[in-house]
C-alpha cells in the first residue's frame, strides 16, 4: 500500500458531470520527482483528497441511477498501470474502464476541450 497524504485539490468540483475519465500519474498517483512509467522508485502517493471526491461523486445518484454515473482512467503507463493506482488509491470498485492515454484524440469538434468547464485540472 502507498503512503497517502492529503492533497487538497485546486480542481473546480465535477459533480454535475456524468462522464469522468481520470488520469493517473500526477492527478491521482503524486510523485516527489521525475520518474519513468514503471519505475515506482520515486515514492508515490495517493492524492486521497481526489480519490475521497471520486468516491463522493460515484455515489451521488442525480438521476436515480449509479450506473448513469462512469469512471474511466487512463494512463500513459498503460491499462495495467491505471488498474494498479486504483487499487492502491482503493476506488478500483468504482472504475467502468481502464484505457491507455490517448497519444490523440480525433473528433468532429475540439471546443469541449478548450472549454475550461469541460477540462479539469487538478494542481496539488
Amino acid at each position: 500500500m502507498l503512503k497517502t497524504k492529503e492533497i487538497e485539490m485546486s480542481a473546480t468540483r465535477f459533480d454535475d458531470r456524468d462522464i469522468v475519465y481520470l488520469d493517473v500519474d500526477g492527478t491521482l498517483i503524486l510523485w516527489s520527482a521525475q520518474h519513468p512509467y514503471k519505475a515506482f522508485s520515486a515514492a508515490p502517493r495517493v492524492n486521497v483528497a481526489l480519490a475521497h471526491e471520486v468516491r463522493v461523486w460515484k455515489s451521488q445518484r442525480p438521476h436515480g441511477d449509479i450506473d448513469k454515473r462512469f469512471l474511466a482512467m487512463w494512463s500513459a503507463g498503460g491499462q495495467d498501470h491505471a488498474r494498479w493506482a486504483a487499487k492502491e488509491a482503493e476506488i478500483d470498485d468504482l472504475v467502468d474502464a481502464y484505457l491507455p492515454k490517448p497519444q490523440a484524440i480525433i473528433d468532429d469538434s475540439y471546443s469541449w476541450i478548450s472549454r475550461p468547464d469541460r477540462v479539469l485540472w487538478c494542481k496539488p
